[in-house]
């Protein structure tokens, strides 16, 4: 077989030719050595917006990697003008873009932006002070809720309960919301694998509150980022106590009930409740459960936390979620908004219902 015919049945199977042996390394810019990825796929189902992986990227500076996500700019902070009756308003402050002059959001005189380099700058100073037990994975923005955001996958944190289907992986979520007045935050983002059900909880420190109204450093984030360790701990052991206690229909239906509010169906608990939010969850409870053929959802308090999670995770059309505007506006509403909200309440109740 000449030379030309291997080409031909090269290119017949459409076969990358091999032109010599890349000897970067495997996290080099000019790497040619494939990406064996620790982002799967059931990761990559929650991160919206323009995400790239960041975990195979440390020769990147983080002005490099802000670019492909498009948030390599600065906040330029201008006050409000009125140019038609020569009048300006210093109490209120736009904040836009400087790369193209975005608006990103109105805010009051007395707050002080972090720009997107110190923040990914600080996520990627506390993984590295982790001695390799975590890293920089993932890191986004979302220009249409414009949330800039930094994740770490815990792997050597994640809980590993294949033999009952109940594999969960954990992740550190920190955020800057550039549109909305909302403080720095940082989350716990808890995917179970079977069904890719999500709950965030936010981190909170009871010494501060990181708002912006003062410059923001690494010393102020790196509490936040230590609670998110001990966040997970405590995860698997409610999980287990959930798993464990079981809990009926009808109790199930009332906890449902109260966690949207719906009064007229308490006084009345045995009719069908007027509410489609309490009809939907309870739905997904008795026989819509992704995952319901597993032991460790069936009749207990954690498939009923699990109806909760399946609901705010997915679409209606999907698997009987709720429904929202886009996947994107879903993504930043389990990032500390309403859907992160909703599931937080419903585990407190549900815990709260069965003494865990």
């Amino acid at each position: 077989m000449t030379t030309s015919d291997l080409q031909r049945l090269q290119n017949s199977y459409n076969m990358p030719v091999a032109n010599g042996i890349c000897t970067q390394e495997v996290d080099h810019p000019d790497s040619l050595a494939p990406n064996c990825t620790k982002v799967t796929k059931e990761d990559r189902l929650f991160f919206k917006g323009h995400p790239i992986e960041t975990h195979d990227k440390d020769y990147y500076s983080v002005p490099q990697l802000l670019s492909m996500v498009g948030a390599n700019w600065v906040v330029t902070a201008k006050q409000l003008e009125r140019p038609d009756i020569n009048r300006t308003y210093p109490e209120q402050i736009n904040w836009y873009q400087s790369d193209n002059n975005d608006l990103l959001g109105k805010f009051g005189s007395g707050r002080k932006p972090l720009n997107p380099e110190p923040f990914i700058q600080s996520f990627r100073d506390f993984t590295r002070q982790s001695e390799k037990e975590i890293s920089m994975d993932v890191i986004g923005f979302d220009p249409v809720s414009k949330i800039l955001y930094a994740a770490s996958k815990l792997t050597d944190h994640n809980d590993n309960l294949q033999h009952v289907g109940e594999e969960t992986d954990h992740w550190m979520v920190s955020t800057v919301n550039y549109m909305k007045p909302q403080s720095i935050q940082t989350f716990v983002w808890h995917n179970v694998l079977v069904c890719t059900n999500g709950m965030t909880q936010q981190v909170r420190n009871h010494l501060q509150y990181l708002s912006h109204r003062k410059e923001r450093t690494f010393e102020d984030l790196l509490p936040y980022y230590k609670g998110s360790l001990e966040i997970v701990k405590n995860y698997s052991e409610i999980r287990d106590r959930l798993i464990h206690a079981p809990i009926s229909p009808d109790t199930a239906r009332r906890i449902i009930m109260e966690v949207f509010k719906d009064e007229e169906g308490l006084k009345n608990p045995t009719q069908e409740s007027n509410s489609q939010n309490v009809r939907r969850v309870e739905a997904i409870f008795l026989h819509d459960l992704i995952g319901g053929d597993q032991a460790t959802r069936q009749g207990n308090a954690y498939g009923l936390q699990q109806a909760f999670t399946q609901f705010t995770s997915h679409s209606l059309e999907d698997k009987g979620g709720r429904k929202t505007k886009s996947e994107d506006h879903r993504f930043s509403l389990k990032l500390g908004g309403e859907l992160s909200r909703l599931d937080n309440r419903a585990t407190q109740i549900i815990r709260k219902a069965v003494g865990v």
